[in-house]
Protein backbone atom coordinates (compact mmCIF):
# COMPACT_ATOMS: atom_id res chain seq x y z
CA UNK A 1 0.00 0.00 0.00
CA UNK A 2 2.81 2.56 0.41
CA UNK A 3 4.17 1.52 -2.78
CA UNK A 4 0.88 2.78 -4.37
CA UNK A 5 1.01 6.19 -2.38
CA UNK A 6 4.66 6.67 -3.30
CA UNK A 7 3.73 5.90 -7.17
CA UNK A 8 0.55 8.62 -6.58
CA UNK A 9 2.85 10.72 -5.35
CA UNK A 10 5.06 11.26 -8.97
CA UNK A 11 5.46 14.17 -11.00
CA UNK A 12 7.42 12.99 -13.55
CA UNK A 13 9.54 9.65 -13.75
CA UNK A 14 12.33 8.83 -15.91
CA UNK A 15 13.89 5.26 -16.80
CA UNK A 16 16.77 4.57 -18.31
CA UNK A 17 16.53 7.19 -20.58
CA UNK A 18 19.30 7.79 -23.27
CA UNK A 19 19.40 10.19 -26.08
CA UNK A 20 21.87 9.82 -28.78
CA UNK A 21 22.17 12.57 -31.47
CA UNK A 22 22.30 10.33 -34.94
CA UNK A 23 23.40 13.13 -36.98
CA UNK A 24 26.70 13.52 -34.57
CA UNK A 25 26.61 10.72 -32.64
CA UNK A 26 26.42 13.15 -29.55
CA UNK A 27 25.40 11.13 -26.44
CA UNK A 28 23.66 13.63 -25.26
CA UNK A 29 21.98 11.73 -22.16
CA UNK A 30 22.89 8.15 -20.59
CA UNK A 31 20.36 5.84 -18.24
CA UNK A 32 18.73 8.53 -16.77
CA UNK A 33 16.49 7.61 -13.80
CA UNK A 34 15.09 9.55 -11.36
CA UNK A 35 11.55 10.20 -9.85
CA UNK A 36 9.97 14.16 -9.41
CA UNK A 37 7.29 13.91 -6.54
CA UNK A 38 4.42 16.61 -7.36
CA UNK A 39 5.14 19.88 -5.21
CA UNK A 40 8.86 19.45 -6.09
CA UNK A 41 10.70 22.19 -7.24
CA UNK A 42 13.91 20.65 -9.18
CA UNK A 43 16.30 23.30 -10.91
CA UNK A 44 18.84 21.33 -13.56
CA UNK A 45 22.46 23.05 -13.38
CA UNK A 46 25.78 22.05 -15.28
CA UNK A 47 27.79 23.49 -18.38
CA UNK A 48 26.49 24.13 -21.61
CA UNK A 49 26.19 20.62 -23.56
CA UNK A 50 25.47 18.58 -20.14
CA UNK A 51 22.17 17.79 -22.07
CA UNK A 52 19.66 20.21 -19.54
CA UNK A 53 17.78 21.07 -22.78
CA UNK A 54 17.96 17.95 -24.26
CA UNK A 55 16.20 16.51 -20.75
CA UNK A 56 13.21 18.92 -21.29
CA UNK A 57 12.98 18.65 -24.46
CA UNK A 58 12.74 14.61 -24.11
CA UNK A 59 10.18 15.35 -20.91
CA UNK A 60 7.93 17.59 -22.78
CA UNK A 61 7.66 15.23 -26.04
CA UNK A 62 9.14 17.66 -28.32
CA UNK A 63 12.01 14.93 -28.94
CA UNK A 64 12.30 11.26 -28.73
CA UNK A 65 14.87 9.65 -26.31
CA UNK A 66 16.78 6.57 -28.10
CA UNK A 67 15.87 4.36 -25.12
CA UNK A 68 13.90 4.33 -22.30
CA UNK A 69 10.35 6.27 -21.04
CA UNK A 70 9.24 8.90 -19.04
CA UNK A 71 5.96 9.21 -17.56
CA UNK A 72 4.07 12.16 -16.41
CA UNK A 73 1.71 11.65 -13.62
CA UNK A 74 2.19 8.15 -14.10
CA UNK A 75 1.35 7.96 -17.66
CA UNK A 76 3.00 8.53 -21.17
CA UNK A 77 1.71 11.89 -21.69
CA UNK A 78 2.39 15.45 -22.30
CA UNK A 79 -1.07 17.02 -21.80
CA UNK A 80 -0.42 18.36 -18.40
CA UNK A 81 2.80 20.40 -18.88
CA UNK A 82 3.25 24.04 -19.79
CA UNK A 83 6.65 24.24 -21.58
CA UNK A 84 8.69 27.41 -22.15
CA UNK A 85 11.84 26.41 -23.96
CA UNK A 86 14.94 27.62 -24.56
CA UNK A 87 14.12 29.04 -27.60
CA UNK A 88 11.01 31.17 -28.01
CA UNK A 89 8.16 29.30 -29.87
CA UNK A 90 6.10 31.95 -31.67
CA UNK A 91 3.97 33.08 -34.72
CA UNK A 92 5.59 36.36 -35.48
CA UNK A 93 2.66 36.94 -37.34
CA UNK A 94 0.29 36.68 -34.58
CA UNK A 95 -0.29 39.40 -31.73
CA UNK A 96 0.23 38.52 -28.08
CA UNK A 97 -3.37 38.54 -27.46
CA UNK A 98 -4.19 35.66 -29.95
CA UNK A 99 -0.83 33.45 -28.90
CA UNK A 100 -2.69 33.45 -25.15
CA UNK A 101 -5.65 33.02 -27.31
CA UNK A 102 -4.38 30.03 -29.58
CA UNK A 103 -2.49 28.75 -26.54
CA UNK A 104 -5.90 28.86 -24.28
CA UNK A 105 -7.77 26.72 -27.52
CA UNK A 106 -5.06 24.08 -27.22
CA UNK A 107 -5.25 23.34 -23.43
CA UNK A 108 -9.47 23.92 -23.54
CA UNK A 109 -9.68 27.07 -21.10
CA UNK A 110 -12.97 28.26 -21.19
CA UNK A 111 -13.61 31.94 -22.85
CA UNK A 112 -14.12 33.21 -19.30
CA UNK A 113 -11.27 31.37 -17.65
CA UNK A 114 -9.10 32.71 -20.30
CA UNK A 115 -9.93 36.46 -20.43
CA UNK A 116 -8.84 36.32 -16.72
CA UNK A 117 -5.56 34.19 -17.37
CA UNK A 118 -4.73 36.37 -19.91
CA UNK A 119 -5.13 40.03 -17.57
CA UNK A 120 -3.43 38.12 -14.84
CA UNK A 121 -0.49 37.23 -16.94
CA UNK A 122 -0.28 39.92 -19.07
CA UNK A 123 0.08 42.16 -16.33
CA UNK A 124 2.48 39.79 -14.36
CA UNK A 125 4.87 39.81 -17.16
CA UNK A 126 4.09 43.11 -17.86
CA UNK A 127 2.53 42.72 -21.44
CA UNK A 128 -0.82 44.70 -21.17
CA UNK A 129 0.35 47.48 -23.03
CA UNK A 130 1.69 45.44 -26.04
CA UNK A 131 -1.28 42.80 -26.10
CA UNK A 132 -1.90 43.52 -29.76
CA UNK A 133 1.14 44.01 -30.95
CA UNK A 134 2.45 41.14 -32.99
CA UNK A 135 5.10 38.70 -31.09
CA UNK A 136 7.85 39.48 -33.87
CA UNK A 137 7.67 43.44 -33.60
CA UNK A 138 8.73 42.49 -29.54
CA UNK A 139 11.58 43.09 -28.13
CA UNK A 140 13.61 40.04 -26.91
CA UNK A 141 12.85 40.25 -23.28
CA UNK A 142 8.91 40.44 -24.30
CA UNK A 143 8.79 37.83 -26.43
CA UNK A 144 10.74 35.63 -23.87
CA UNK A 145 7.87 36.92 -21.24
CA UNK A 146 5.24 36.11 -23.82
CA UNK A 147 6.97 32.30 -24.22
CA UNK A 148 6.74 32.21 -19.84
CA UNK A 149 3.20 33.59 -19.56
CA UNK A 150 2.21 30.93 -22.32
CA UNK A 151 3.61 27.84 -20.46
CA UNK A 152 1.85 29.48 -17.50
CA UNK A 153 -1.65 29.12 -19.08
CA UNK A 154 -3.94 27.29 -17.83
CA UNK A 155 -2.64 26.55 -14.47
CA UNK A 156 -0.77 23.59 -15.87
CA UNK A 157 0.61 20.41 -13.34
CA UNK A 158 3.63 20.39 -14.54
CA UNK A 159 5.85 23.80 -15.68
CA UNK A 160 9.46 22.67 -17.24
CA UNK A 161 11.35 25.79 -18.28
CA UNK A 162 14.40 26.25 -19.89
CA UNK A 163 16.81 29.58 -19.27
CA UNK A 164 13.45 31.18 -19.29
CA UNK A 165 15.08 34.41 -17.55
CA UNK A 166 17.76 34.88 -20.16
CA UNK A 167 17.44 38.03 -22.10
CA UNK A 168 14.89 39.48 -19.16
CA UNK A 169 15.14 42.70 -17.36
CA UNK A 170 15.93 42.11 -13.64
CA UNK A 171 12.31 43.64 -12.51
CA UNK A 172 10.55 40.78 -14.79
CA UNK A 173 12.76 38.10 -13.55
CA UNK A 174 11.56 38.44 -10.24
Amino acid sequence: NLYIEDINNIAISSESVSKIYKESQIKALEDVSFDINIGELIVLIGPNGAGKSTMINCISGGIKPTEGVFKILGENRVHSLGVCYQTNVLIPQLSVEEHFELFGAFRGISKETLRTSIEYLSTNMQLTHILKNRAGDLSGGQKRKLCIGLSLLGNPEIVLMDEPTAGVDVQACQ
